[in-house]
């Protein structure tokens, strides 16, 4: 049993090391000779352990959904209340976006296109978590009750999954963070009562780089590809 327990141990670090890997340099661009290099190991080993790229590619994007989980779920548990949990774990998310490579985010868009059931039972483990989560906001009173949160978490899905083709609709003033940064502030303010309300300017004040304001004479109307 111990033995089972130290290699599904090092297998999961195994990944996650990887997961670093092509985080930062995108899926697409990290070959295994790359992996081998970086880690240490064999190619031969790398394809002991996974019969092609394609496996270890679904294996470390199910560990990248399934890390982002468990992390939603730790701050859930460890916030004072819905509205910081929630803006926590945008902030959360931020960080991983200002550290990947867009790449990372283009690649997993062509394997759900490949693979749609995983792309389902990603975004319904997103939504069963976020919307059990407002639910203990709306019986606080953080959240309104007037709204179908459904819609608005599965608009929220779209939205985010528009920013892996953000440049094409942006000019260049503006950067992914500005628009991830008004779309979840937008989003929670949108879905606050009154009290949340506070709760969120109260968290605000402490986090300025979430409402980075640009003047709007220094903002170029154009959109990417007009002339």
């Amino acid at each position: 049993m111990k033995q089972e327990e130290t290699l599904a141990t090092s297998h999961k670090s195994l990944i996650d090391s990887i997961l670093e890997i092509m985080i930062k340099n995108g899926i697409g661009r990290t070959t295994m000779d790359h992996i081998s290099s970086t880690l240490k190991i064999s190619k031969r080993t790398l394809y002991e352990i996974f019969s092609s790229k394609d496996s270890l590619i679904a294996e470390v994007i199910k560990a990248y959904n399934t890390n982002l989980a468990d992390k939603h779920l730790e701050i859930a548990q460890t916030s004072n209340n819905e509205i910081e949990a929630l803006l926590k774990i945008f902030l959360y998310s931020r960080d991983i976006i200002n550290h990947m490579d867009i790449g990372f985010y283009h690649d997993m868009d062509a394997f759900y296109m490949r693979n749609h059931e995983n792309s389902r039972e990603t975004q319904f483990i997103y939504l069963k978590n976020m919307l059990a989560l407002v639910e203990n906001g709306v019986k606080n009173g953080l959240f309104r009750e007037d709204i179908n949160y459904l819609v608005h978490f599965r608009m929220l899905v779209l939205q985010m999954e528009s920013l892996k083709r953000f440049e094409q609709t942006f000019p260049s003033d503006i950067t992914l963070l500005d628009v991830y940064d008004t779309v979840c502030v937008s989003f929670v303010r949108g879905i606050a009562s009154e009290k949340g309300m506070k709760v969120i300017d109260k968290f605000l004040s402490k986090h300025p780089e979430l409402v980075r304001k640009i003047p709007l004479n220094q903002v170029s109307p154009r959109i990417e590809g007009q002339r």
